[in-house]
């Protein structure tokens, strides 16, 4: 999983002079999380792996295992909001999200036996840390180790949007403090003249 924090200067005292409406400034927050979610599941969708072959099984064209594109279309963003009132964009493939995929030869378990040219259903939010990070698979038959490089696709989709968070955080405040201003719920701070 990757974690990233951000830490705005000055976002505390803000925060402390807006506890009077926590309404209006968490529905901001979580306005601007979903945006910028929004714009790193955009970039982690456009640099996921993205292969297209597909096999006819029957009378039914299937895509080849690994060329799904199950992962790409799973990408998505929740916002939650903690009990302490945290607000977080969780980008990455939707738990229900699946796919039928072809592939040539099934592993044997012990309540399977092997099989040649098998439909199996792959569910993405199982194997995207895999396709992120790397892994190191064991061949089963021969007991041989293979390194399977990492294609990183959700960190470089974070890394070049980190530059706007704050800018529209700040963009989604600033909209809510006018609101409150024009509701004459609060009035400006003119400052020292």
């Amino acid at each position: 999983m990757i974690k990233s924090a951000l830490n705005i200067d000055g976002l505390v005292e803000l925060m402390s002079n807006l506890k009077k409406f926590p309404v209006a400034i968490r529905t901001a927050l979580r306005r601007s999380a979903r945006k910028v979610g929004g714009q790193v599941a955009k970039a982690a969708k456009a640099k996921a792996p993205n292969r297209k072959e597909t096999v006819k099984v029957g009378k039914e064209l299937v895509r080849m295992y690994g060329a799904s594109q199950a992962l790409k279309k799973s990408i998505g963003v929740k916002v939650a909001t903690t009990r302490k009132g945290a607000v977080n964009a969780i980008v990455g493939p939707k738990r229900g999200s699946e796919a039928k995929v072809f592939i040539a030869y099934f592993k044997p378990t012990a309540a399977k036996i092997a099989q040649r040219n098998v439909t199996v259903t792959i569910k993405p939010a199982k194997y995207a840390h895999l396709v992120e990070n790397g892994f190191t698979a064991k061949i089963w038959a021969s007991n041989k180790r293979i390194r399977v490089s990492p294609k990183p696709f959700l960190r470089p989709a974070l890394d070049s949007n980190s530059g706007q968070i704050s800018g529209i955080t700040t963009d989604y405040l600033q909209i809510a403090i006018d609101d409150l201003i024009s509701k004459g719920k609060i009035t400006p701070d003119i400052g020292d003249t």
